[in-house]
C-alpha cells in the first residue's frame, strides 16, 4: 500500500509472485487508504445504516399496527448506534456531521412526513422524542466518561 503525498510506484517481487501495489484497500470493513478521506468514511458508515433502515422498511417502518414509540426504539437499537459508531471511529468536520445529520432524518420520516410536507426537523425530532445525533453522541461521550472514571476509582 502507498501511503505518501506522492504515490511511488514500485515492483516487489517475493518469491517469484508480484505483488500489486494499491493505493487503499478494505479490511475487516474498515476502508485503509493513504490519503485518509473523512467523508468517505463516514459516507460509508451512514449508507451502512440506510441500508439497515430500508431492510426494516416494510417489516416495521411501513408497519400500521405498531406504535410510533415501537418504531422510534427499534431505531435507536438497530439504526443509531451504526451512526454513533461512524461518529467515534471518524474525525469530525462539519461535512461528516452534515452526512450523519442527513441520514438520520431520513431515518426519522418512519414518522410518515416527506420532503413536500415542508416540515422543520426540529419539529421531526420533539414529536419522535429523538435527540441530534450530533448532540445526542456527544452527550453519550460525556456520560460514558463519568461512568468510566465513577467504575475505575479505586476506594
Amino acid at each position: 500500500m502507498v501511503i505518501a503525498k506522492e504515490p511511488i510506484r514500485c515492483k516487489l517481487v517475493v518469491d517469484d509472485p508480484t505483488i500489486n501495489q494499491v493505493s487503499k484497500f478494505n479490511s475487516l470493513g474498515v476502508n485503509i487508504s493513504g490519503n485518509r478521506n473523512l467523508s468517505d468514511e463516514a459516507r460509508v458508515q451512514a449508507n451502512k445504516a440506510a441500508r439497515i433502515s430500508g431492510y426494516l422498511r416494510d417489516i416495521i417502518w411501513r408497519n400500521k399496527f405498531m406504535s410510533t414509540e415501537s418504531k422510534d426504539s427499534t431505531n435507536k437499537t438497530c439504526v443509531r448506534p451504526v451512526l454513533a459508531y461512524s461518529r467515534k471511529t471518524s474525525a469530525e468536520t462539519s461535512k461528516t456531521k452534515t452526512i450523519l445529520r442527513t441520514t438520520e432524518m431520513k431515518v426519522l420520516s418512519i414518522r410518515g412526513v416527506t420532503l413536500r410536507d415542508r416540515m422543520r426537523n426540529n419539529d421531526t425530532r420533539e414529536e419522535l422524542g429523538v435527540q441530534d445525533i450530533v448532540r445526542w453522541e456527544d452527550q453519550e461521550g460525556v456520560i460514558g466518561n463519568t461512568m468510566l472514571k465513577q467504575w475505575t476509582t479505586i476506594e
